[in-house]
């Protein structure tokens, strides 16, 4: 079962299974929590794992204004720190393997260790194609 976060001005969706080791899932862009089930059911005998929607996807707003990777990043520490876990094992799908590492870069002592899934080399590649890379909160 699932429950809003509050960090900051924003109320993140976040659930939380299992014990053991906490692993923070980030998933892309617009996923949600759910694109994490296989991991959450598979995983829940041996880690802590949380997951969260990110910025306007599924039960978290898109708080109006400009919105960058390092804003999302900061989503995630927040979280962490909301449920007060001081480090954690970070996996990251896609967009969400930028936003992990952009964690590890901003927020270090959060960060136990990386797993960057279907990544790539370049985040500036996301900055030109993606449909909310660099919003600036225009309609």
């Amino acid at each position: 079962m699932g429950e809003h976060v509050r960090t900051g001005d924003l109320d993140i969706w976040t659930e939380q299974v299992g014990k053991g080791p906490d692993v923070l899932l980030i998933g892309g862009l617009g996923d949600t929590v759910e694109s994490w089930q296989y991991q959450l059911d598979g995983l829940a005998d041996r880690y802590r794992l949380t997951a969260f929607d990110n910025r306007g996807a599924g039960r978290t707003a898109m708080p109006a204004g400009p919105l960058s990777m390092a804003d999302i990043a900061d989503d995630a520490a927040h979280v962490l720190r909301a449920l007060d876990i001081p480090a954690a094992h970070v996996a990251g799908f896609s967009a969400g393997s930028f936003i992990a590492q952009e964690l590890a870069l901003r927020h270090p002592e959060l960060v136990r260790s990386l797993v960057l899934q279907s990544t790539w080399a370049a985040c500036a590649y996301v900055d030109r194609v993606h449909p909310l890379a660099g919003r600036d909160g225009a309609d």
